[in-house]
């Protein structure tokens, strides 16, 4: 899926979210860190009273612009170039989408087999997975993935956003 950023900061679908996203606000006016407006995210999630009944998710977001996407001109949730009624116009956009979609389908196989997920419970992504993009291939990519996001974690933990607790638990996911 596509987000509007804007839109997600500041105008969240979920009310719960509006007041929540104060603090994350202020980390990032503090931090002087420029957002792109629009951005690529792919969630996964599990349950199974077989794992102990533990929901788990992982949330991914992007710059479309780390897989040289086209610029954007269209910015809301609606108008962007990446929304499913669209996309078919603009097709170097729905390049950059077919290859977050593969990439996502990959992540997300890994993900089914960290949270030992049934195989009657695994989707079949096969459509969507492109098989071009290995682990090995992105070696140093998700080194430097890996790195930026524990960077993030322990800047919101210093800005007081995160509990050392939470932070150490955090960290040991992206390890892991």
């Amino acid at each position: 899926m596509h987000g509007d950023v804007d839109k997600e900061l500041n105008n969240p679908d979920d009310p719960a979210s509006r007041g929540g996203n104060r603090l994350l606000k202020k980390w990032i006016k503090d931090n002087s860190i420029k957002l792109p407006k629009i951005t690529l995210d792919s969630d996964h999630s599990y349950f199974s009273r077989l794992t102990g009944g533990t929901w788990f998710i992982v949330e991914y977001t992007a710059n479309p612009k780390i897989f040289d996407a086209p610029k954007n001109t269209f910015y809301t949730e609606e108008s962007s170039e990446y929304h499913k009624n669209n996309i078919e116009k603009f097709p170097e956009h729905k390049k950059t989408m077919q290859k977050w979609l593969s990439i996502s389908a990959e992540r997300h196989k890994r993900f089914e087999e960290n949270v030992n997920a049934r195989n009657s419970n695994k989707l079949d992504l096969n459509n969507y997975y492109s098989g071009k993009i290995k682990p090995k291939d992105n070696k140093n990519k998700l080194s430097s993935e890996v790195i930026s996001q524990i960077k993030q974690l322990n800047d919101l933990y210093k800005a007081g956003v995160l509990t050392k607790e939470e932070f150490e638990k955090d960290k040991k996911k992206i390890l892991n």
